[in-house]
């Protein structure tokens, strides 16, 4: 009989503390993942409640931003990751908390959170910045 395939979800949450009010532990529980990536987490790990932050049976990673309340990744995986990596190597793109690589063997399950280039005033003033993440990631992988 042939393995059961991987099933790896992606989701951006718009807030995961948001989310684990609308029943997030729930539906990890019940979710056949054996990996999951978030993005727009909007939480530093130590916001999290328990449930959230580690739940039973799973292992997880966060990347935060260093500004609360913005952007950041987490991954969730039924098997511990041999290894979790969360920069780029550039500051200005780091500190956003965009981009996770996680290591399962030869598998490598990267999750991003890619800006979409429209500044404060929905002007297209980070249209650069995005594309030089783009760069990055493109020049990583």
């Amino acid at each position: 009989m042939p393995p059961a395939p991987l099933r790896v979800i992606s989701w951006n949450v718009n807030g995961l503390r948001a989310c684990a009010k609308k029943g997030f532990a729930t539906w990890l529980r019940q979710s056949r993942a054996q990996i999951v990536g978030l993005q727009e987490v909007r939480a530093l790990p130590e916001d999290l409640p328990p449930e959230i932050l580690a739940p039973r049976g799973w292992h997880s990673h966060f990347a935060p931003a260093e500004r609360k309340g913005y952007s950041g990744v987490g991954i969730y995986s039924r098997a511990l990751p041999d290894d979790v990596e969360s920069s780029l190597g550039v500051r200005r793109f780091d500190i956003e908390g965009r981009l996770q690589v996680a290591r399962f063997g030869r598998l490598a399950v990267v999750n991003g959170y890619f800006p979409k280039g429209s500044g404060k005033d929905r002007d297209n003033s980070r249209v650069p910045y995005k594309l030089a993440f783009y760069r990055a990631v493109f020049e990583r992988a």
